[in-house]
């Protein structure tokens, strides 16, 4: 915030205030609280101090104003902060992260068991880069190609079953202790 900002404060508060003093010394004190906080924000807690009952009929003091309100840097830190996903070591912003590791996920386990039970490559860039409903696609029909190669009394062919008969809106077949006997 700048000093001109601070002056479009400090007349808002004189003109609902009368008796506030906004002399250079009072421009001087304010500046350097809220020179670090942005004039939107400020002028928003500035509308909820003249809109208080509790609070309304009393001059707003500078510290009251900048009460939990977050600064400008600490703002853009924020936003430079990301998650790094396990599976393909990319910066992840912190919205997109659960939505990106469940995807990548989902192609670190496709490419796992392609090599394992069909000795066959996949193609990571690809499965990366397809949309939602191509990816899902492909993993239901890799899915249900796994289970024909899956041993039947396995842990993992069980989980799998549910797992589909789930997605077929169906009844599931194995509890927990049926898939860990």
């Amino acid at each position: 915030m700048e000093l001109k900002d601070v002056k479009i404060i400090l007349n808002r508060i004189k003109v609902n205030y009368p008796s506030f003093v906004n002399d250079d010394y009072t421009r001087s004190e304010w500046y350097k609280e809220l020179k670090d906080y942005s004039l939107e924000d400020v002028m928003k807690k500035l509308e909820q101090h003249f809109r208080s009952e509790q609070y309304g009929n009393s001059i707003p003091k500078v510290y009251f104003l900048t009460k939990y309100l977050t600064k400008e840097k600490e703002k853009k830190a924020k936003e430079s902060i990301y998650y790094i996903c396990p599976f393909c070591k990319k910066n992840v912003l912190p919205e997109f992260y659960e939505e990106h590791y469940s995807k990548c996920s989902s192609i670190d386990y496709l490419m796992n068991l392609s090599k394992k039970y069909f000795d066959k490559p996949l193609n990571k860039e690809k499965l990366e880069q397809a949309d939602d409903d191509v990816f899902e696609e492909y993993y239901w029909t890799f899915s249900y190609k796994l289970l024909d190669v899956l041993e039947k009394d396995t842990p993992q062919y069980k989980s799998l079953e549910n797992k589909i008969k789930s997605y077929e809106n169906k009844e599931i077949n194995f509890n927990v202790e049926d898939i860990l006997e």
